[in-house]
């Protein structure tokens, strides 16, 4: 595992690192490396697994619905909104967890199917999403003003 190899070295000898890590790879060996300057390398790395992971679900789509729309999933940024705030996410950033965020998508699939149940008019159905996360937003207001950090 290499941690910061290239810190504080010259140009020449990040060269040299690198031409050695690639022919450690060509062997077969496995390298493990991670360094703050390859900060560029991660988001690059997240992206490609975001779109990763979105074609997929969209072939999960295509295979159960056997049709494509492009406009399929465009209803669901307010449920993944509604999600993630009610699970802990402030809207203006900082605090929240990946836990809170599938809790709150549990919250948000129980009020729909609570609101099918009900027999509300699917009409209404986004109106009591956006009011859940009105709702959300107006408990984490309240409690960061209490708590002073506004």
């Amino acid at each position: 595992m290499l941690e910061e190899p290239t810190r504080g070295v010259d140009i020449g000898t990040k060269r040299e690192i690198y031409q050695l890590t690639r022919d450690m790879a060509a062997t077969g060996t496995a390298i493990v490396w991670w360094s703050t300057e390859n900060a560029e390398l991660l988001e690059v790395f997240a992206y490609v697994a975001s779109s990763l992971l979105a074609s997929f679900s969209g072939l999960l789509t295509i295979s159960y619905i056997l049709n494509a729309e492009p406009t399929a999933g465009s209803s669901l940024m307010l449920q993944a909104i509604a999600a993630v705030v009610i699970g802990g996410a402030s809207l203006l950033g900082g605090t929240g967890t990946a836990v809170g965020a599938v809790l709150g998508a549990l919250m948000i699939t129980v009020i729909q199917n609570g609101v099918n149940l009900i027999g509300i008019n699917s009409f209404w159905q986004g109106s009591v999403t956006g009011l859940a996360i009105l709702i959300a937003v107006l408990i984490d207001r309240f409690s960061k003003s209490r708590r002073g950090a506004v």
